[in-house]
């Protein structure tokens, strides 16, 4: 017979072990070393792009530095001169004294080429590299042109000075392009005056290409392009520029146009994006075309319009630290791929020998003994220690359930899940009932046996009448000699416990029968079994002292049962039923509790052992 035994019911969330080990573990795995891991390449990608910053930062500091060290001491000598004939120590008419204090500034200066007075009534006094004479009255012109800047006309002179006569110091014009030198020009503008009254302006014109010279110097060096931007939309100083070759048109020649230029790390940086480098409010950097990141930053001091200084580096090269960092990166993952494979095969190998412990503890849940497999034995201690302690509850379970019935221990686990608390096991008066079996001679059939025959025997006899028993929901209650008590209505109250307690003696009726019939070819003598039936009130529950315990029936209706099987060897004669194998005898109020089914004959009214009342008693028909 197969018992269920009912689950506590509830709404809570059931997860696997093997969802919550593996799941768990390669969470766990992930989030540390993950955690770690990203840490670690936000950290080092950050340093990476602090040092790469840093070396741009270096280069253009050193540029920077360039620059102003060539112009920086331009407009210190500059201011001297100016000085010098405001107090007249050059007399700007003299041409030994003009020629011999320019040239001696140009020697100071060598990034000059040339430095030029303009006094009021226009006459201008010119020294240059190849040292040209003095000249009294502007006629021929001074040869440049520029943007915005100084030019050899009278009405462009006559602007110059009154811008230098509007200033109080030093002021470096705008970017003028020097026709013959085909490259640009930086003109340094001082005012000269002795007291309140304006003589005229100083003008010291600075080539750029030396800091081209030097650009081209750090290119080939460093493998860095740098540049200089005007206002940043015209290029300044830049390593090609020398080799340009501008169209003249109109009064003003511009200087190179940046997004026209030769260089496409130049011509691309007005659209390029931004780049991991840039830092607001400082350092621009940005990626051109993919092939150049460009670094700039601005540089001020000198004309109104800023410049800004700029360095190119080859963008493979720049990003190759940026790349070694990823590609340790994705072998981190990698590793953390692999941590969290392991993770999963080891959560998997721990999650089967646990559902392994579950599933066998599921079986015992249930008494389902003979199910449940030997646990195999681990490498790890405490798997080891619980496969060993399994086993040896498995084993005491198989022994204990061949003192109890199992079905008995399974209908009080199932009362006890449904009884709302109560405990079943309460001792409780109720009406059953009870059923007493017992083979007819069995002590004479012993004295002629071997003790293992005997045993075998009431064995086999014991499980026959056991099954039909348990088939109809009875319980066994013990076992006495060659006798078996069991009785119907509890712990599983029924109504029709009467009922099922006759349909079980006609069922042991058939296959004490059959089993007969089995024993006759192999020479051994059949069983005739007496069987009582009685139905009354009794007392369930647990019986016993503190140390043992009996889950069994007591009262008058027990005895009655008994003396009912009893009565069955006293009334062969009387029911000349000396062939039939197997005498059932039932109490009228048994008979009461049948509704229908089986064939039963009055046998009168009679007196059990131990009563004074008669009852009367009825004989199921075997058919």
């Amino acid at each position: 017979m197969t018992v269920e035994v009912p689950r506590e019911t509830t709404s809570r969330i059931r997860i696997p072990v093997a969802t919550a080990l593996v799941g768990g573990v390669a969470a766990l795995i992930a989030l540390a070393v993950g955690s770690v891991l990203l840490l670690t390449f936000l950290a080092a990608r950050d340093t990476t792009i602090d040092l790469l910053r840093d070396r741009a930062e270096i280069g253009l500091e050193l540029l920077e530095t360039r620059v102003r060290g060539q112009l920086d001491p331009v407009r210190a000598t500059g201011v001297g001169l100016a000085a010098m004939i405001a107090e007249g120590a050059i007399d700007t008419l003299d041409p030994v004294q003009v020629r011999a204090a320019f040239l001696a500034a140009l020697t100071a200066i060598p990034q000059a080429s040339a430095v030029i007075f303009i006094d009021t009534s226009l006459r201008a006094a010119r020294v240059g590299r190849s040292g040209d004479p003095l000249v009294e009255v502007v006629e021929a012109g001074l040869g440049i042109v520029g943007m915005g800047g100084m030019t050899d006309t009278h009405d462009g002179l006559m602007a110059m000075l009154e811008g230098a006569a509007a200033i109080d110091d030093a002021k470096w014009l705008p970017p003028l392009w020097v026709q013959s030198l085909k490259q640009p020009v930086l003109a340094l503008e001082v005012p000269v005056r002795r007291a309140d009254e304006f003589l005229g302006a100083l003008i010291v014109v600075v080539e750029m290409g030396s800091i081209a010279e030097f650009l081209a110097r750090l290119e080939a060096e460093k493998s860095e392009s740098a540049f200089v931007l005007y206002d940043s939309t015209y290029v300044l100083a830049h390593p090609r520029l020398t080799s340009i070759m501008l169209v003249v048109g109109g009064e003003e020649v511009p200087l190179p146009v940046a997004a026209t230029f030769a260089d496409a790390a130049v011509a691309g940086l007005a659209s390029a994006p931004p780049s991991a480098l840039a830092r607001p409010g400082g350092l621009d950097s940005r990626t051109v075309g993919g092939a150049y990141l460009v670094t700039t930053r601005e540089v001020s001091g000198y004309t109104e319009l800023p410049w800004r200084i700029g360095l190119t580096f080859d963008a493979a090269e720049a990003a190759r630290p940026l790349d070694a960092l990823r590609s340790t990166a994705l072998i981190g993952l990698g590793v953390l791929g692999a941590a969290v494979a392991l993770g999963w095969l080891f959560s998997r190998f721990i999650a089967k020998r646990i559902q392994a412990m579950s599933a066998a503890a599921s079986k015992l849940a249930t008494l389902d003994v003979e199910g449940v497999e030997r646990q195999a034995d681990s490498n790890i201690a405490e798997f080891a220690d619980a496969a060993k302690a399994f086993n040896a509850m498995t084993t005491g379970l198989r022994w204990f359930e061949t003192y109890v019935p199992k079905s008995l221990v399974l209908r009080l686990m199932r009362e006890s899940a449904g009884s709302a608390g109560s405990d079943v096991t309460v001792s409780t008066q109720r009406t059953l009932t009870v059923m007493f079996t017992d083979i007819k001679g069995f002590s004479t059939m012993a004295e002629r046996m071997e003790a293992s025959h005997i045993a075998a025997m009431l064995n086999r006899h014991f499980e026959i009448v056991s099954n039909c028993i348990e088939v109809e929901g009875g319980t066994v209650d013990k076992f006495i000699g060659d006798s078996v008590m069991a009785f119907w209505g509890a712990p599983e109250a029924v109504a029709d416990h009467a009922a099922r307690a006759v349909r079980a003696a006609a069922a042991i009726q058939s296959a004490v029968v059959a089993e007969n019939r089995a024993r006759a070819p192999r020479g051994e003598d059949p069983i005739h079994v007496r069987i009582g039936l009685h139905t009354g009130p009794v007392v369930v529950g647990n019986i016993g002292s503190k140390s043992r315990v009996n889950y069994t029936v007591v009262g008058d209706t027990v005895n009655a049962a008994s003396r009912l099987e009893s009565l069955a060897k006293d009334l062969h004669t009387i029911a000349d039923d000396d062939s039939q194998e197997c005498v059932v005898l039932l109490s009228e109020a048994t008979r009461a509790g049948v509704a229908g089914g089986g064939t039963f004959r009055s046998l009168g009214r009679h007196t059990l052992r131990g009563r004074v009342s008669t009852v009367e008693v009825f004989q199921l028909v075997h058919e």
